[in-house]
């Protein structure tokens, strides 16, 4: 360490009784780094953590979850970074399956970043996060519209706006005390700064709603019994293994509007193009019939961007026409780029009636055919360049094995997309119904997907 440069976040009380400061401090190489001080014995004595963030990270804020430590820190080179510790400090990992890298310090992801509060509250029996962010429309270091956010340390949701119109509020600090929710944050117009102190009665009233729905969406599929044999109705031999719900983000099923199908979690929808609603999802037909399920495209603020990295992709999907001439028909997959000419992983299926699984540059002809019109369960998963395509619980020929031609540092995921996805430049006249769709920010294990696959009804 060369120099201490103290801090800007609150101080936290653990569980266990340790006073934790988040701070940062210049290295030897005259880098800022965040790191924690902390006393275990009512500041008698302190202590510096020898574990510390990557260079650059700076004005951290950290709290305490699950057993563990986590620190959000700004970043000027584009987006926040989050970290964990599991031993108070000693060592930090980057969480960039879950909340890192997830929101950027402006549209374009460029610029400055901001100091943000960032809290533990209990909501409704469920405890979850509450975090500040601006969305810097401006630019540099102007850093208006402050938003709320809420999370659970999986999903995601964007309360909203909790400054004025356009003013700028770099810097905030929340307050959440006898069932109420407050925020003092800073206010800059023209070089004149004051402060606001603002209690958020519709904000907290929307987290309630929120919080409830992500309840009873957990304890729904919570109760799911699995059967022990296919062939048999639930319960009539017992359950099998619980359903997994570790890291599920996302549910595409029965809320829809123009255009728009909606996230049961509230997180991020879908867009929709030529399609019919049916029990849970789409009959998409034609040109261009299909959805888009946007990761980069989210822009600013990408909500799913643990997709770069791992996750787990479900669907209930039947074709119900096959293409006329030896075209591969998309159905479900990841695209690299907005017109999704670049794939890193996806279903399509011929004319033949084969099932055609997509490994990056590679696609490959699968031995297994599908039937028009039944109903099938499709899964893909990845993570550190491996991907796996999955039809009705079993895997498809070449899964398993590294994506050629990817690299798993270097991956930009622009979106997941259903059926054909809106582009004239791609081979996309679907004919397919799609419902039920989950999202995952890990890799399940072939087990899991074939509890999920028994659990397809």
């Amino acid at each position: 360490m060369r120099q201490f440069l103290g801090g800007v976040g609150t101080a936290i009380t653990t569980t266990e009784g340790i006073l934790v400061y988040p701070i940062q401090v210049m290295n030897k190489k005259r880098k800022v780094v965040s790191l924690i001080m902390y006393s275990a014995d009512d500041g008698k004595t302190w202590r510096f953590a020898n574990g510390m963030t990557d260079p650059g990270c700076t004005e951290p804020v950290v709290l305490e979850w699950e057993g563990k430590l986590i620190m959000n820190t700004r970043v000027d080179v584009g987006y926040r970074k989050v970290y964990e510790s599991t031993d108070m400090g000693e060592t930090w990992r980057e969480v960039v399956g879950t909340l890192s890298r997830v929101w950027g310090n402006s549209p374009t992801r460029e610029g400055p970043g901001s100091q943000s509060s960032f809290i533990p509250v209990t909501i409704g029996g469920k405890r979850v996060m509450l975090f500040t962010h601006p969305l810097n429309f401006k630019g540099r270091w102007e850093r208006d519209r402050l938003h709320l956010w809420l999370t659970d340390n999986n999903r995601i949701f964007d309360v909203g706006q909790i400054s004025v119109g356009s003013e700028n509020a770099a810097y905030s600090s929340l307050l959440y005390k006898d069932d109420k929710l407050y925020c003092l944050h800073e206010t800059n117009l023209q070089e004149k700064y004051s402060l606001v102190f603002v209690r958020l009665i519709d904000e907290l009233n929307l987290i309630k709603s929120v919080v409830a729905s992500w309840v009873a969406q957990d304890n729904y599929f919570s109760h799911i019994c699995t059967p022990t044999d296919p062939q048999s109705p639930p319960r009539e031999n017992g359950c099998g293994a619980p359903f997994p719900t570790a890291g599920l983000v996302g549910f595409l099923s029965e809320s829809v509007e123009e255009g728009v199908w909606h996230d049961v979690y509230h997180c991020m929808g879908a867009n929709v193009i030529n399609a019919e609603k049916v029990p849970g999802g789409f009959k998409f037909k034609g040109g261009g019939g299909g959805a888009q399920w946007p990761v980069g495209r989210q822009g600013q603020n990408q909500l799913y961007h643990f997709a770069n990295y791992m996750f787990t992709l479900v669907a209930t999907v039947s074709v119900n026409e096959l293409p006329a001439d030896d075209s591969a028909t998309p159905l479900l997959g990841v695209s690299l780029d907005d017109s999704g000419e670049h794939k890193l992983l996806g279903l399509s299926y011929g004319s033949n009636k084969r099932w055609i699984p997509i490994y990056g540059k590679r696609h490959v002809s699968s031995t297994q055919l599908l039937v028009p019109n039944k109903t099938y369960q499709v899964v893909l998963t990845y993570q550190d360049g491996v991907g796996s395509v999955y039809v009705d619980g079993e895997p498809l020929e070449e899964s398993g094995k590294k994506l050629p031609g990817i690299s798993k540092e270097g991956i930009k995921v622009s979106h997941f997309y259903i059926g054909g996805y809106g582009s004239r430049r791609m081979r996309s006249d679907s004919h397919v119904t799609v419902t039920n769709v989950l999202l995952y920010n890990r890799q399940l294990n072939q087990n899991e997907v074939k509890t999920v696959f028994l659990n397809r009804n």
